[in-house]
């Protein structure tokens, strides 16, 4: 049994324990769920067999907030934009991580609280999406508090919403 002590709030789930030989070194995996509130946390990662327990690691955790997105742009040509049913979309490399609805673009932000489940430091692939124009993307880093990210102006050339420039697009223009 995998244990944390001194835990206030540190849950331990799927646990997989390696078949080990005498001698044998391996890697152990498990899921940890932090507690809701942010701070410093004395952990002790203790295995424990019947009455037999070691402590496998003694450490402080820190617990930080989710970080905030800020995504920047201009609609077309308007040098001040807001919309709604913005949608951001934020992807470690092919894969979702989230898909954020029901958005507001406001004085050409977008503020999307609570990156939860992403690694401070890590890249990821930021997508504005908000009908009638083609989709902005980028690249960035995110930080530990905000994240503040600049996508070029979005063009209002989607006029099927199938988010690429088509032939279709160009023939409704006319």
């Amino acid at each position: 049994e995998l244990v944390i002590e001194e835990s206030k709030g540190f849950v331990v789930s799927d646990v997989s324990f390696p078949k080990l030989e005498p001698g044998q070194r391996e890697s152990m995996q498990f899921s940890l769920n932090t507690p809701a509130t942010p701070g410093v946390y004395p952990v002790k990662v203790i295995l424990r067999h019947n009455s037999s327990s070691a402590i496998l690691e003694a450490r402080e955790i820190t617990v930080i907030p989710p970080p905030a997105l800020v995504v920047q742009t201009h609609l077309g040509w308007k040098a001040t934009s807001n919309a709604q049913n913005v949608k951001v979309l934020l992807y470690d490399k092919d894969s979702l991580v989230h898909e954020f609805i029901d958005l507001a673009l406001k004085d050409n932000a977008v503020v999307v609280p609570g990156l939860t489940n992403v690694t401070p430091g890590k890249r990821y692939r930021i997508v504005l999406v908000i009908a009638g124009f083609l989709p902005g993307q980028t690249w960035t880093s995110v930080k530990e508090t905000e994240a503040l990210v600049a996508i070029p102006r979005l063009l209002p050339l989607d006029f099927n919403g199938d988010g690429a420039l088509s032939l279709i697009d160009i023939q409704a223009a006319f």
